[in-house]
C-alpha cells in the first residue's frame, strides 16, 4: 500500500500496524477505520454481512498472484501435489491463470 501511496504522491498514516488478521478484522468491524486485506481473508465476514470489502483499483495491484514455493530441481512431493489440488478446488480466489 505504501508503494501505491508513493506512486500517487501521497503518504499513509495508519492508526496502528499489526500482522494479526484477527485484529485487522476486529478494527474494521468496530467502525473506527478500515484495513487493507485480501478478499479471501475476509470472505466469511463479508458473506455474513459483518463487513464490506471495497475494491481498490490501481495498476500496481493488477495481476497479483499467490505462489507455493518448493525446492528447485526436485519432483513435487505427494503432500505438495495434494496442497495444490486442494487450493485449486477449494480456494477459487487463488486459482492459477491458464490452468
Amino acid at each position: 500500500m505504501n508503494a501505491i501511496a508513493n506512486a500517487e504522491s501521497s503518504t499513509l498514516r495508519p492508526a496502528f500496524t499489526t500482522n494479526s488478521l484477527a485484529v485487522l478484522k476486529q478494527f474494521a468491524k468496530s467502525g473506527n477505520g478500515g484495513a487493507f486485506v485480501t478478499d479471501f481473508s475476509v470472505a466469511n465476514e463479508v458473506a455474513a454481512g459483518d463487513i464490506v470489502a471495497l475494491p481498490i483499483k490501481h495498476p500496481l495491484l493488477d495481476n497479483q498472484y499467490i505462489r507455493v514455493l518448493v525446492k528447485s530441481n526436485r519432483p513435487l512431493t505427494c503432500a505438495t501435489k495434494e496442497l495444490l489440488t486442494w487450493i485449486k478446488t477449494r480456494m477459487t480466489a487463488f486459482n492459477m491463470p491458464n490452468e
